[in-house]
Formats: C-alpha cells, structure tokens, sequence
C-alpha cells in the first residue's frame, strides 16, 4: 500500500523575513535586541571548505526538515549543513560588549564570526552564547556548521529517520531564533527568585559580569505597577519581604514585576511567590500548592507542528494552543520528548498553566524493555535499560544541568521528570540526588511510568493505558497504603479518532483506543475520566495527564488536530470534567 501523507499547515501570520520578532528572553529584558531570524543561505556537504558556496536560501529559524525553512529535505549520515548570514548593525547598537545568542541548534554545531571560530555547541535542546566583540567590522558575517547523525548518545526524544507510529520526523539545525544584544562592561547576566509563602519573602540572585565584586544594584519590585519594594544593595542574593502577598495559582496567575539596575545596566524581570510541598491527611500523601491539595489536571504535550516541526509558524501558535487548554479546563501540560524556547514558559506563566518538564531522552531504546513491560504492569525489576553507554550518561547528566540552568527561573514549572519510563534510564539514585543538588524546591519524577522509582523521588507515577484503573485490584492497591508516596497517573488514555481532511497520514493510525465518530470519542472520554479519575479520587491521586495535547503525525490521539484547525473534545463535556474534579478537592479542603 502507498503511504499517503498530507502537507497540513497551520492558519497563522507568518513574516519569513525575520519570523518569530519577539524579545526572546522574557525572564532577563533590556532595550538592546537584534533579531537574526529570517533568509539565510545555506549548502549541505561533506568536504571541509566551510566558508564559500552558499547559493541557496533558508528560512531560519525553521528545521531543514520542515516545509517553513522552505528546503525540507533531509540530511544524510555524515552530511552537514552549513548556514551563513551577512548583516550590518544599526547606527547606536554597539555599546561596550555584544553577545551572539542562539536557542537551540540541533546536534552539534561550531559558530564562526567574520571567519573566526568562537564556539562549539553540543545538544540541540539547551542555548548558547558567545561574546563577538572583538570581533565585529562594519558589515559581519555568521557561518554556522552542524552535523546531526541522530546520536543516541546525545538527547533526540522522538526523532527517527524512519518516521511513522510513535517515532517523528527528524530535526536538524537552528530551531529557535538567533539574536544580538549589547551590553555594559558590567551587566547582569542571569537572576533567579525564589519564593517562600510561609514568611512572605522572596530571595533574589543576581549573576552579574563586573570588575567590582560588590557592586551596588538597586532593585524595584512592582504589582500591577505599583512599587511594593524598593532596596539598594552590594549583595549578590538578597531576601526581601513582601506585604501582602498576591499567590501563584493557574487560576490566578499572579505575577510581580522587577527591574534591577547595576550600573548602566538595566534589565526587566518579574517572579511568582508559589510553593510546591507533599501534604498529609487521614495517613494519604498528596501534592500541594500554596499548602492546599491540588488536582494536577494535564495533558501531554510534544510540541510538533506540521509546518514547522519543532518550530510554530509564530508564537500565536502556543497563545492559541495555551488559550484552548485552559479554555478546555485543564492546568498542567507535561512538557515530554523536548525543551521549548523560553517564551513558551512565560506565556505558561502568565496564563496559568502548571509545566511538568521532561529532559530529553538520550540512550538506544528497546520497545519491549522500554515500554512494553511498564506497560502492561511488569515493574519488579530494579531498573530498566537497554544499552548506556558512558558517554550517553556524561551527556545526559549535562543535559540535565543546563536545562535546569535555563529553566528553574520559570515558575509555572512544578515538576521535573527525569527518565520516561525506562527510555535512557542510568544510575537512578545518582541522578535523582543530582537533580535535588540542582534544584531542590520542585517535584521529582525520577522514572515516570517504570519499574524503579527510588525513595528519594518525591512521587509514583504509573502509565495506564490498556485496562481499567482499579485501586481494589492487587497490583494497584500499593499505592494508596498508608503513607504511601503521592500518586501521578504520568500518561494515560491516548483514545484517537480522524477528523477527516485534517489526517497527516491516509494510510496510518496511531492510537491506544480508536473510533470512527466525534460521538463515540466523546462518549468513551467522558466514561474515562468518570471511572477512573472522578471515581478514584477519594483514592488521593494527586494528578493525571490525558495523551495528548494535539495528533503528531501519525499518532491521530490528540485534543487538537494536528494543524490546530479542530479541536475534538466538547467544551461543556471537558469544563464538566474539571469541575467534578474540582469540586472534589475543594470538598475535601474544607
């Protein structure tokens, strides 16, 4: 049979000039920002003269695999592809150093200014930069070289040349914006926040580049641009009070504002005061916000678009799918198989959505050892694994680092997840404690859904998909004992139906339950969520995340289309199902 798939497209403005012209760093703003994204030229090749003949043009910051880059093609092993961009800086941007940052390119790649090698990069999740200062002439020249072989040994979560099922079409090369920014011989170069409910204060850090090791910085705090405090201070970390504190909840996204100057420079960031903690009640654990119990009501979301791949046509794209999430009743996505460029954790911030993110897998996977065995119960083992090889776990604990480095800002990040199901899993206890070092003020799932999870996570979480959950049966009764750990339900459902004339593949479905009408769909969710999340809530789950988010390809199991254009699940059916939940909990709070 010929495979049939479909060029879907997503309905929303695209500049291919500079696509994608927002601030990129919401968390860390100042006025200097130069956007590099929009026609580059770009050459595919074996041979080692990097710097002539690019004659053909690309839309960064689109994949070359995608249909946006306006190439779509895929590279071969052993191919690079080179991308190079000339440009002349406006009249007043060079202050006293400029900095060249890019996203995410994916594998491995090296960066040359004007001809001169200034950075390798590996891992095609987390961000870069580089300073060019030295380096900058009248009109500039960027040449980027990246090889991207698909090495299991770095982080590649879905990604397979043979794309089809649960596997994706590849990506490679730039896939978040390039950018410029000018700074002062002394600048600020990350804060972080962290809050602390029970004494209404917030401590803040400040990671500065200066000479001057006590340095004064003055610190303005605002709520809906009122000043609520003020302090000047040498320090680099600081605790401050706060009256009268506005909370962090999906429900009430409640955001304070911050501006810190030191020097000349002055840059804009904002924070959440929320808390994350394990609660007791009649011998049950749970999680908690604010010290109240919570229903963590999510979906899983993999963020594939059928245009741009990793890459949405504009950031409208997660505005809409954000705003249709909520709309729909649910707070949490689990952010599963990918990293997303900061915005997305900003617009989740300021909307209200509680983020549960994965690190990106790394290590060969084994179908049967993998997922077939967590799958249908089999978790006796100590730990799952097919081959890690050394230099898979030195990525990997990288990873991890840098990904909280970029992310632990973000306070609609509730949850860390570590290893999925036995996909790349290692050393478990090891990296468990290694994540708690990094940042101990958010959950842990060390293995979602897989056989080890050790006392040292703070959950259990179990993938159900194939029988009915029921806590009277014997392999399930362990998890809500006395005192048992708070329990997830990290992955279930997965049901799919084809919306006709919105099918990526003709020929292919993908789905862990399927039908063939909106009525059935519609029935057989709401039966879902009635027998085995409303009626087992007295049971203390404290969270589930319905798969997914939107139809990737093959897979036809989302909420959304996979161009965004339907959405499959009745809004009086879904606001119907939150509020049962809700009303539970609340229930159970007073």
């Amino acid at each position: 049979m010929i495979k049939v798939v479909n060029e879907l497209e997503t309905d929303f403005r695209f500049d291919k000039s500079c696509p994608l012209n927002e601030y990129p760093r919401p968390q860390l703003r100042r006025d200097s920002f130069l956007n590099l994204n929009g026609i580059w030229q770009y050459k595919i090749f074996s041979d080692t003269n990097i710097f002539i003949n690019y004659n053909k043009n690309i839309v960064v910051p689109y994949p070359i695999e995608s249909a946006l880059s306006e190439v779509e093609c895929r590279l071969e092993v052993g191919q690079k592809i080179g991308y190079k961009k000339e440009f002349t800086l406006p009249d007043g941007f060079v202050k006293d150093k400029t900095i060249l940052h890019f996203g995410a390119v994916d594998q491995i790649c090296d960066v040359y200014f004007n001809r001169n090698f200034v950075i390798h990069h590996e891992d095609g999740y987390t961000p870069f930069s580089v300073d060019v200062t030295r380096l900058l002439k009248e009109t500039n020249e960027i040449v980027v070289i990246v090889s991207d072989n698909l090495d299991s040994d770095y982080p590649y979560g879905k990604q397979k040349n043979k794309n089809g099922g649960m596997w994706y079409t590849p990506v490679s090369g730039i896939w978040q914006t390039v950018w410029l920014e000018s700074v002062n011989y002394e600048y600020i170069k990350n804060l972080n926040f962290i809050s602390n409910i029970d004494s209404n204060e917030v401590t803040i850090e400040i990671e500065k580049d200066a000479i001057i090791e006590d340095i004064e910085k003055e610190i303005t705090i605002y709520f809906n641009n009122s000043v609520v405090h003020y302090v000047k201070t040498s320090l680099d970390t600081i605790t401050v009070k706060i009256d009268d504190v506005k909370l962090w909840t999906p429900e009430n996204p409640n955001l304070y504002q911050v501006m810190v100057k030191m020097s000349e420079d002055i840059v804009y960031s904002y924070f959440g005061m929320r808390k994350l903690s394990v609660n007791t009640k009649d011998n049950h654990k749970f999680l908690a916000l604010n010290n109240k119990r919570y229903y963590f009501h999510g979906l899983l979301d993999q963020g594939y678009y059928p245009d741009g791949l990793y890459t949405p046509k504009s950031y409208d794209v997660y505005r809409y799918e954000l705003g249709k999430i909520k709309e729909l009743g649910f707070n949490t996505l689990r952010k599963h198989i990918k990293v997303e460029p900061a915005i997305w954790y900003y617009l989740c911030d300021t909307m209200g959505i509680i983020v549960w993110q994965d690190f990106v897998n790394n290590g060969e996977y084994s179908f049967f050892k993998d997922s077939a065995l967590p799958t249908f119960g089999k978790r006796k083992r100590r730990f799952g694994g097919y081959k890690r090889t050394k230099k898979s776990k030195v990525v990997f604990e990288k990873h991890m680092e840098e990904v909280v480095k970029k992310l632990k800002f973000f306070p609609s990040i509730c949850l860390w997840t570590i290893f999925n199901e036995g996909w790349g899993q290692h050393d478990t206890i090891k990296m468990t404690n290694k994540l708690l070092s990094l940042d101990n003020t958010r959950f842990i799932d060390s293995a979602s859904g897989w056989f080890y999870r050790p006392k040292e996570n703070g959950i259990d979480s179990i993938h159900w998909y194939f029988k009915k959950l029921d806590f009277s049966k014997k392999q399930l009764r362990k998890y809500v004992g006395a005192y048992a750990k708070p329990l997830v339900i990290s992955e279930f459902g997965g049901y799919s139906y084809q919306v006709p004339e919105h099918i990526y593949n003709d020929n292919h479905e993908y789905g862990y339950r399927k039908f063939t009408s909106i009525e059935e769909f519609t029935t057989a969710f709401k039966e879902l969520y009635q027998n085995e999340i409303i009626d087992n809530l007295k049971c203390y789950i404290s969270g589930s995340i319905y798969t997914q988010v939107s139809d990737v390809e093959d897979e036809t199991n989302g909420i959304l289309t996979y161009d965004r254009k339907v959405c499959k699940l009745n809004k009086e059916v879904a606001i119907n199902i939150s509020d049962k939940i809700k009303s539970f909990i609340d229930k159970e709070e007073k």
